[in-house]
């Protein structure tokens, strides 16, 4: 069972698609749906981790459904053979929920809590200690290439 879906919510969104509609009596089933929630939730970390700390501590609701539609086009994608007159009536979800999660990751949409309150963006990122300093390499031939002499000053004040 995931994070932000459960295998009892894409039953409930899916009826009829396990064994007597139950994820007590179709274990395959509840299995497979585990697995695409799994699947959903990594492509959802994945576009999130970069604007906000993972794991959360409150799941915000718009990520629940983004697992929830992102999980249940799996599961009828693999289910169903295209015939080219069925459509994958979860389709439009994955492609909403697959272009929303590119606006979340780009900052374009901020996430809420369940308290409609925003959820807080990650404060610390991984800087440059070299930032403001002339790069050692890539600007001349390589027998030119010197530290920048403000950088070689400040090491040495660093260190005492």
């Amino acid at each position: 069972m995931g994070s932000y879906a459960t295998t009892t919510s894409l039953s409930e969104l899916i009826p009829n698609f396990l064994r007597q509609n139950t994820t007590t009596s179709d274990t395959a089933g509840t299995s497979m749906f585990s697995r695409h929630i799994d699947r959903a939730e990594s492509v959802i970390n994945s576009a999130v981790c970069r604007l906000y700390p993972l794991p959360f501590v409150n799941i915000p609701p718009i990520l629940r459904t983004y697992a929830e539609d992102i999980a249940c086009y799996y599961a009828l994608r693999s289910a169903y053979t295209q015939d080219g007159a069925s459509k994958n009536p979860y389709m439009d979800a994955y492609k909403i929920a697959v272009d929303s999660l590119a606006d979340i990751a780009d900052g374009k949409i901020k996430l809420a809590d369940t308290s409609g309150s925003l959820v807080a963006v990650r404060t610390s990122r991984y800087l440059s200690d070299k930032e403001g300093y002339t790069p050692v390499f890539g600007l001349d031939d390589q027998d030119e290439w010197k530290r920048d002499p403000n950088e070689v000053s400040d090491q040495e004040a660093a260190r005492g």
